[in-house]
């Protein structure tokens, strides 16, 4: 009823306008109705905030905006708009146990025209209901690919949390044109789900070291996008932040080569003779908070081929059924991926440059790397416990004098190469 309310008053005052100033152009008053009136309404009135409108935002007030995203999100606030203008959204609260109509409740909001910008494919959202307060929840888009949809939802701050996977026998209506682009219809209303080629794109002026692979790109849900690169020597996964189209985020300094966002939290040890700033922590309360800013480990692109890189980098995700191809686990009762986190959680800064502080003495920017985003449990014992349950689940053989892991006959030396044993 108070969102009933809110659109009739918003109605009023533009009808009242116009009828006010009769000298008002026709042009003039068409042009207000038409234009200002969808985007006014979606601002007024849409219970929830999509991350994509987030990211925006934030991109205007600390950079790493473009046309593009500029163009798509102003169509989106114009579409959402008119879904509402013309009674497609649903005003009654959902009862928070019940996900299907709680998926009929939120996806009635979701704007026409939406844009999935955080590259493992979720298109996040957050709102307060009346009858179940604030909450945090995602659409995941990515299994659109698959014919499927899942929901997830969860109050905050206890943590209540429904998830829920929709196929066509619940009535979605499913149409890719490309990997990048769907029609997901439910109901009768129907979006268009947009989702940009960010992990493809390569680093435009960032130079490679000989011994380091561009994996993919990662667009956070904080709207921060990094490279993420495998060093062949080391074998291991780091990330450095994309600033080749600005940041959405500003920096201070911490100490020395230290810099934090003051917006995200996150910090970065700034290589200068490189230009590089290597991520090495993201704040832990953010992480135990799961809200946008808990660190890209989860927005590793879902479409890339990831599976043969897990396997040498992180050798446990090849115990009991391990990954698919792009790293979700097999074999489990909802929906998970592995997460590649080449990161530390802090929870002071003290803790987090005592870490890094060692790493400094390393000469060789390979190792240097490596290890300032090396995972504190990613050691030489914690391999060693691997390569005893690989073996256990007969998974290990010998060739030829010398050991493979069965699975794509990956080398044991690259698994367990000696660099980390020396750790």
């Amino acid at each position: 009823m108070q969102f009933t309310k809110k659109l009739h008053l918003l109605k009023n005052r533009c009808f009242g306008f116009f009828s006010s100033h009769p000298r008002s152009s026709i042009v003039g008053g068409v042009l207000a109705l038409v234009v200002f009136l969808p985007l006014a309404t979606h601002v007024a009135l849409n219970p929830f905030e999509f991350n994509q409108f987030i990211i925006t935002k934030d991109s205007l007030v600390y950079g790493g905006t473009s046309l593009e995203m500029l163009s798509d999100n102003l169509r989106s606030a114009y579409t959402s708009g008119w879904n509402i203008l013309l009674g497609r959204a649903k005003f009654q609260a959902p009862a928070f146990d019940d996900p299907h109509a709680f998926f009929d409740y939120v996806f009635s909001w979701i704007p026409p025209y939406a844009v999935v910008y955080p590259t493992e494919g979720f298109y996040y959202y957050r709102g307060t209901i009346s009858g179940i307060g604030p909450l945090y929840g995602n659409v995941r888009v990515a299994g659109l690919a698959d014919k499927k949809m899942s929901l997830a939802y969860f109050t905050v701050p206890d943590k209540n949390t429904v998830i829920h996977e929709f196929t066509p026998a619940d009535g979605l209506q499913i149409k890719e044109y490309s990997p990048y682009s769907y029609d997901l219809t439910y109901k009768g209303k129907t979006v268009h789900f947009k989702i940009p080629q960010t992990d493809i794109t390569f680093p435009k002026k960032m130079a490679l070291l000989p011994e380091e692979d561009f994996v993919a790109q990662i667009h956070d849900e904080s709207g921060i996008r990094f490279f993420l690169l495998r060093n062949r020597a080391t074998n291991s996964f780091y990330e450095v932040l994309n600033e080749e189209e600005g940041v959405t985020d500003r920096f201070k300094k911490l100490k020395d080569s230290y810099l934090i966002g003051t917006h995200s939290g996150f910090v970065y040890f700034s290589d200068k003779s490189s230009g590089r700033k290597i991520l090495i922590g993201v704040d832990s309360k953010n992480g135990e908070a799961n809200n946008f800013f808990d660190g890209p480990g989860d927005q590793v692109p879902i479409r890339i081929t990831l599976s043969p890189l897990l396997h040498r980098v992180y050798p446990s995700t090849l115990t009991h059924e391990g990954v698919d191809l792009h790293g979700v686990w097999r074999g489990k009762d909802e929906w998970a991926r592995f997460v590649v986190a080449p990161f530390h959680h802090y929870r002071s800064y003290d803790e987090l440059l005592a870490r890094a502080e060692p790493c400094r003495k390393l000469t060789s920017k390979t190792e240097l790397y490596t290890c300032l985003g090396k995972e504190w449990w990613n050691n030489a014992s914690w391999r060693k416990q691997i390569a005893d349950r690989l073996r256990d689940e007969g998974k290990i053989l010998e060739r030829d004098g010398k050991l493979f892991i069965v699975e794509d006959l990956i080398p044991y030396e690259e698994a367990f190469p000696d660099w980390d044993k020396s750790r």
